[in-house]
Order: C-alpha cells, then sequence, then structure tokens
C-alpha cells in the first residue's frame, strides 16, 4: 500500500515509535505525525511534539505496565510526519492515508487538536472519548472556524453531540455548556473525576458500546493538571493526574483509533511531558 502514498506527503523518521517498524500490510497500527501549528491562541510550538514523543518514546522501557505486553509484540508502522502546505491539504491528506490503511488502526500525533476532525468520516459509527481541559465547542475563535478551539464543534456537526464524551474538563464558556446540553454531549469535569467517576464512565461506556463500531480516543495534553504536564500550549490548573487518566484508558474495552495532540515540549525543558505523552502513546498502542 505504502507505494499508492507519495513520498512527497511523508517526511520519514529514522526512529519509529517504539523503535520498532512493521510492514504496512501486516500493521495492526499506523502511526502518523501530523506538526499542525496554525491556530495557537497561545503559545506556539506543538508542531515539534512528534519528533519529541518519538525521541522520547525510544528510552523508555518498552514494556506496558498494564498488561506486561512489549511493544515489539505489536505490529506498529510509523509513516513519519506529514508534509503539507495548509489545513485543507493536511485534511485531505490524512484521510487518504486513513483510506489506504484501512486494515489498521490509526494514531496521530499531533500538533493542534484541529487534526482530529479530520478522523471524522472514517471514525463516524464509532463513539468519541475526547480528554481535554477545553471543551473546544466554540462555533469561530479568532475568526477561524478550524480553530483548536472549534474542533469538537466540527467533530459533532458530522457525528452528532450523543456520539460524544467528554471528560477532564475545566475551561468551557456558558454559550459552550449550552451548546453541549442542547446537543447532548456528556460532560466530566476534573474537578468531579474521582475512582467511582471513572467506574460509571466505564460502565457507561460498556454498556453503549454494542450501538457502535469501536472507540476512538483523542487525547489533549492539556488535559493533564500542568503540575504533571506543563509543556501545552494552554495549560489549565486544576486538571487530572498522570496516574488518573492512565487508570482509565488501561481499562478500557477496546480503541480503534487514536490521537494525543497539543504537546509543547518548548515549555517543558524537564522533558517530563514528553515522556507522558510518550508513555500514553506506547500503552494505547500496545494495549488493545
Amino acid at each position: 500500500m505504502i507505494e499508492k502514498i507519495p513520498a512527497t506527503w511523508i517526511n520519514e523518521t529514522d526512529i519509529p515509535i517504539g523503535n520498532f517498524q512493521s510492514e504496512i500490510k501486516n500493521a495492526e497500527w499506523v502511526v502518523l505525525g501530523v506538526p499542525f501549528d496554525e491556530t495557537a491562541s497561545f503559545r506556539q510550538g506543538c508542531g515539534n511534539a512528534p519528533a519529541s514523543i518519538r525521541q522520547f518514546a525510544i528510552n523508555l522501557e518498552p514494556v506496558n505496565p498494564f498488561n506486561e505486553k512489549d511493544i515489539a509484540e505489536v505490529f506498529v508502522h510509523d509513516f513519519g510526519d506529514l508534509e503539507f502546505s495548509g489545513r485543507e491539504e493536511m485534511f485531505h491528506r490524512i484521510q487518504s492515508i486513513l483510506r489506504l490503511t484501512s486494515h489498521a488502526k490509526p494514531m496521530l500525533l499531533g500538533g493542534e487538536h484541529t487534526i482530529t476532525a479530520s478522523v471524522a468520516d472514517r471514525f463516524k459509527n464509532h463513539l468519541f472519548l475526547m480528554f481535554d481541559a477545553h471543551a473546544d465547542l466554540r462555533d469561530k475563535y479568532d475568526e477561524n472556524v478550524w480553530s483548536h478551539a472549534c474542533v469538537a464543534r466540527r467533530l459533532v456537526e458530522k457525528i452528532g453531540g450523543e456520539n460524544l464524551i467528554q471528560f477532564g474538563l475545566r475551561a468551557v464558556t456558558k454559550q459552550e455548556r449550552r451548546f453541549a446540553k442542547e446537543s447532548e454531549i456528556m460532560q466530566i469535569f476534573a474537578h468531579d473525576w474521582t475512582r467511582n467517576k471513572e467506574e460509571k464512565l466505564l460502565q457507561e461506556i460498556q454498556e453503549r458500546l454494542p450501538s457502535y463500531e469501536g472507540i476512538y480516543l483523542t487525547l489533549d495534553m492539556d488535559g493533564f493538571d500542568p503540575a504533571f504536564v506543563p509543556g501545552v500550549g494552554n495549560p489549565e490548573p486544576l486538571g487530572l493526574t498522570t496516574r488518573e487518566l492512565f487508570s482509565f484508558v488501561s481499562k478500557l474495552p477496546r480503541v480503534d483509533g487514536a490521537d494525543i495532540t497539543e504537546l509543547n515540549p518548548k515549555y517543558d525543558n524537564t522533558g517530563c511531558s514528553q515522556a507522558v505523552a510518550a508513555r500514553l502513546a506506547l500503552v494505547v498502542l500496545s494495549g488493545f
């Protein structure tokens, strides 16, 4: 299949995630870096995240601590980073690559959260789980309907609000809250998150899953409390801990596609944020 994807679309990587590279035809997962960084509303720099995630991933132990599965046991093909000249071309190329690799589960490494809207057609019959500090339900932000602050709004227009669950929220406007209620979006705020809330949400997902083809998981790194993950474009206090989010993800019944967005390595010289994103990618790839 790789011969059908123009070479000019891809900037190949020398360090595929996990440092193991499968042939595309055998891949269970395909990984694509999408260094989109055009609508940042506060701190630019998340376009550097895909390369940073890969660099940290090869320096982490390859075994998933939740199920003891080695990433080497998973057939993953990492394309490298997508080349594009703007948002429209980016969406077109992502969608083309997803069609050409329909046998495999995709993981996109952002880049801005805007990239998630590109997968709506491929996953329109899936339940979307969105981890984020922000609701991202604005119709327009900075005169741009494709701002990262609008991604959930664009998703809902494609998949319907009843098929979206948002959790980890703590930065939501009154207008977004009203729209969420009108659209039947399930929202769980970070200050309400407890072990009991985690269990109830997992039960809700399990009960709803038979109505869907699977689950798409979109993970905005600013969903974490900045005490744990400071390297993001729009940090918001009072978020979930790394242990809380990893606990939830490890208990999901399945994941059929995922993305990790809004990591901004520029704002974490310690590398803690990058390490969390890299471990998150490895856990998702080897967990389902």
